[in-house]
């Protein structure tokens, strides 16, 4: 990998570390020199807590399904139970996040319940149907 990509690859985590931070609240970190000694120690964005191993990848074209192998790759390699994931940007494109099925259907199900909670809040607080 030629400096050029290494610097937009260093410059993709860095916009999802921001993002993250910004849209979620959390100390988001890109974990680029310690990523250099051993590439399976740290995920590309992490925080205190985070349940995600996050693999960011920048380019004209990632390949979004080597980069979740990489990540479930170094889970694996370091025994982690977070869920991998792949935060991914075509130049000139729109963000997308990759997962396995298997672990976007709890996190599915917890949403929908969470929501029927609010729903069930609301009746409760408003029973004339405000």
């Amino acid at each position: 990998m030629g400096s050029s990509q290494r610097a937009k690859g260093a410059r993709g985590e860095l916009e999802f570390a921001r993002l993250l931070a910004s849209e979620l609240g959390v100390d988001a970190l890109r974990q680029g020199m310690a990523q250099s000694r051993d590439p399976h120690a740290h995920a590309d964005v992490e925080w205190p807590g985070c349940p995600w191993w996050i693999e960011c990848k920048r380019g004209a074209k990632p390949n979004h399904r080597a980069a979740l192998h990489q990540a479930r790759s170094a889970v694996a390699v370091n025994g982690s139970e977070r869920m991998p994931v792949v935060l991914a940007r075509d130049d000139r494109a729109d963000a997308v996040a990759v997962m396995l099925l298997s672990d976007w259907l709890p996190m599915a199900r917890a949403f929908l319940q969470f929501d029927e909670l609010l729903d069930e809040m609301h009746r409760l607080r408003f029973p004339g149907g405000e």
